[in-house]
């Protein structure tokens, strides 16, 4: 969906995603690069590109703090890869991440994830790569790049070491020099772009009912919203209004599946 409801401009598609979740940050003795990764692959059905989605999270280092049993300290290292027709969204991270692990009951389980990160490089889609003065306009580059900061926050929640229960949260900020927009150059040479800055918020909430013979079925509602500011400079009088022009873009998600395990 688009804006406030996900029934505005709706688009429907059909997917299927592989799932990969390798290691224990607090069992084992093995604390090498990528002894502990997740990664995730989703494939879309009717979209403008087959490969929708591609999340890679490995931790390079790892410390189990006090017995152990409880948190963890790691060094993570982060991939995200997201286009679609609504929005894209990819870069490559690197920060602290805390991993903590909670019994409320002999059947349940509770894990958290508090992150901390910097962007090395990452990129969102532009607003005004249209009006890129280049010749051929299917060659325009589409999104904005440049690093940043972020942070995370995720829960899982498990019955019987099944899935029953994920939250997410993260926020990147993109701060872009010379972006999308290209048109021509300046007096001294340098190529005129348009600066701008990236507020990147994405929400996540699943729930995963378990069936017999390994199955589950389940729902997840996602949400990203952007708040993008455009800043135009003395040397690029030609983009008028968008001068310093703040835009907005928000997108809801409702996916259903069968999944298994």
């Amino acid at each position: 969906g688009e804006g406030e409801s996900i029934s505005e401009n709706t688009n429907t598609y059909g997917f299927m995603e592989f799932a990969l979740n390798y290691g224990n940050p607090w069992e084992g003795e093995r604390h090498k690069p990528y002894d502990r990764f997740d990664a995730a692959a989703q494939w879309n059905f009717g979209d403008k590109t087959r490969l929708g989605r591609l999340l890679i999270r490995g931790d390079i280092f790892t410390k189990p703090l006090g017995d152990g049993q409880r948190h963890s300290l790691a060094l993570q290292q982060d991939f995200d890869y997201i286009d679609n027709e609504a929005y894209e969204y990819g870069g490559q991270s690197l920060g602290p991440a805390l991993l903590s692990q909670f019994r409320p009951s002999s059947t349940l389980r509770l894990f958290t994830r508090l992150q901390a990160y910097a962007i090395l490089l990452g990129a969102v889609n532009s607003d005004y790569s249209q009006l890129a003065d280049v010749a051929n306009q299917e060659r325009i580059r589409e999104y904005d790049y440049g690093p940043g900061l972020g942070g995370a926050v995720e829960l899982y929640l498990q019955r019987k070491n099944l899935p029953l229960l994920t939250a997410r949260y993260r926020y990147s900020y993109l701060d872009v020099s010379n972006g999308s927009i290209y048109n021509g150059e300046t007096s001294s040479g340098a190529a005129i772009g348009l600066d701008s800055d990236h507020d990147v918020h994405q929400f996540n909430v699943k729930l995963e009912i378990p069936l017999p013979r390994s199955l589950t079925i389940g729902a997840d509602a996602s949400m990203f919203f952007r708040r993008s500011r455009y800043n135009i400079t003395e040397d690029t009088p030609e983009f008028g209004e968008a001068r310093r022009e703040t835009i907005t873009q928000r997108n809801p998600e409702l996916r259903v599946f069968v999944a298994w395990n």
